[in-house]
């Protein structure tokens, strides 16, 4: 299988909004495709036009010969979307480290949460597990204000002497004795 040559990768120009994008003629030399070839991967991309309008952009340059020469500008997203389809040993490998680069991303992040201590060691994460938990006892307090009379009421019952006849249980929780049957 062939290695990636890390000097070889491809090249990330942050555009003038700040946007990091991949030239598809450093991905052609990065993959040993023609540009050519790679610009028509590009067009035959089964994307949405939502899709293939955030992601790419066509530019046409002169090259030193005064000839012009098309080349396309990509998101990460598009990128990947594009070299996950290429097949060969450099693709095969990049598809490799993807995947292990996911794994290990996975993996940290399941690390993270499964320790408390670094959560409470983390002010954002720590200001997020407070408000939640805020909103739980409110949450919480509103349900016991509301069944506070109930829970009262049962005490009394709990707390009377003997068997009660309806008119004493309807005293005791402070209701008509007609709307005990209703």
């Amino acid at each position: 299988m062939n290695e990636i040559n890390p000097a070889r990768q491809p090249v990330v120009r942050i555009t003038d909004t700040g946007e990091a994008m991949a030239d598809s003629r450093d991905v052609a030399a990065y993959f040993g495709k023609r540009h050519c070839d790679v610009l028509t991967a590009l067009r035959n991309l089964n994307c949405s036009a939502e899709f293939r309008e955030r992601n790419f952009a066509s530019f046409k340059n002169k090259d030193l010969a005064g000839e012009s020469t098309s080349h396309v500008l990509m998101t990460k997203d598009g990128f990947m979307f594009l070299v996950l389809g290429f097949t060969g040993g450099r693709a095969a490998t990049f598809k490799e480290r993807y995947i292990a680069q996911f794994n290990a991303m996975e993996a940290e992040l399941r690390h993270r949460s499964a320790d408390p201590m670094r959560a409470l060691a983390d002010p954002a994460a720590l200001r997020s597990l407070l408000l939640t938990y805020s909103e739980k006892v409110i949450a919480l307090e509103g349900e016991v204000a509301e069944l506070r009379p109930q829970a009262d009421a049962l005490d009394r019952i709990a707390q009377s002497d003997g068997s009660l006849c309806i008119t004493d249980a309807a005293k005791t929780l402070q209701v008509r004795p007609k709307d005990l049957f209703t």
